[in-house]
């Protein structure tokens, strides 16, 4: 069957990979331009209902040029198309792909991690990634306190290229873990947000902090914050996806169970992300107003004496323990709130 699909359905392409976050998706749409077409995407999941199926086919309107039949019942639709491309979701123990005997019989490309060859690489200096690629190689020549980083206006750096981009994120995000987009994605993200309010903040020019300290001994304080955001932005990442996995394989495992409590299993998954004695005791984030920063922590005798002392000059009050200082949820709930981008979001606990 594998050689007689192979043969006669050159048109149709599998994409598969061993984890989520691989690019299949993006493979697709990089193909479709490639031949000068549009991406015209039917969902399908949960119970298979084939007629459900048509109907959703019919609804793309697609243009005829190539003819395959696809029938339930008294019902037939011709899928009229140059190209076609099946890309399999992945599950646990890739039980979805492995049960799929016909499809995995066509013409199959798997998708492995390649160590960032695939990343596509905007050169907007204002984009999530040259902001994280250009802090990272500062802070490796070692200049983050001695300059300013603008991505915008007269005195705006200038865009790396993809391949030193690329370099920089292979050296500063390559865990031993799984790798793949999804955590990738996460990672700049979360970092670059978190890097434009550093240099959106008048408190942390470089001139602020000569001026503060009198300019008798060197700061790094610019440095020490940028190496704590990267910390922070690597562990969110990865306990993020790690915790969902997590959740999948115990549901899996357990999904033959007649009394089986989703709640519970719900409720563990949320507990793993929000574990703080198994990872991270420090949070070092931006507040809204981007100008000043917030210490969320767990043991204060484990708050680095750099960001204590530099809280209490900003706030002015000293920094207490996580029972005093967050006792009862509103306490807490209120600081999360001071660094939520958007006046509107209300976070509660």
């Amino acid at each position: 069957m594998v050689e007689c699909f192979t043969k006669h359905c050159k048109h149709v392409l599998v994409v598969t990979s061993d984890i989520p976050g691989a690019g299949k998706t993006e493979l697709i749409q990089s193909k479709a331009i490639k031949n000068r077409k549009r991406c015209v995407t039917i969902h399908i999941s949960g119970p298979f209902n084939r007629m459900r199926i048509i109907e959703g086919l019919l609804q793309l309107e697609l243009k005829i040029n190539y003819y395959e039949f696809v029938s339930a019942g008294s019902t037939a639709y011709a899928l009229s198309c140059e190209y076609i491309y099946i890309e399999i979701a992945n599950s646990v123990k890739n039980e979805l792909c492995d049960s799929l005997s016909t499809l995995t019989s066509f013409k199959r490309e798997h998708l492995k991690w390649k160590e960032y060859d695939d990343l596509k690489v905007s050169i907007d200096i204002n984009s999530p990634i040259q902001v994280v690629c250009r802090y990272l190689k500062e802070l490796d020549k070692g200049l983050i306190d001695k300059k300013n980083l603008y991505f915008n206006g007269p005195d705006a750096v200038k865009p790396l290229s993809q391949l030193e981009c690329k370099k920089i994120l292979c050296q500063k995000f390559n865990t031993s873990v799984d790798m793949s987009y999804t955590l990738v994605n996460i990672f700049i993200r979360v970092l670059a947000d978190q890097l434009k309010k550093l240099s959106s903040s008048v408190y942390f020019q470089t001139s602020t902090l000569k001026a503060i300290t009198g300019g008798h001994k060197k700061s790094t304080v610019r440095s020490e914050i940028v190496k704590a955001l990267v910390d922070l932005a690597g562990i969110f990442s990865i306990r993020s996806v790690h915790s969902c996995r997590k959740f999948q394989a115990a549901f899996l495992l357990r999904s033959g169970e007649k009394n089986l409590n989703v709640a519970k299993i719900l409720a563990d998954r949320v507990s793993g992300m929000i574990r703080w004695d198994e990872g991270n005791h420090l949070m070092i984030l931006f507040n809204k107003d981007m100008q000043s920063i917030s210490a969320i922590y767990r043991h204060l005798g484990k708050v680095p004496l750099f960001i204590k002392q530099l809280v209490e000059s900003q706030t002015q009050t000293p920094l207490v323990s996580f029972d005093l200082k967050y006792n009862g949820t509103r306490k807490l709930a209120h600081s999360i709130n001071e660094v939520v981008r958007y006046s509107d979001i209300q976070a509660s606990c």
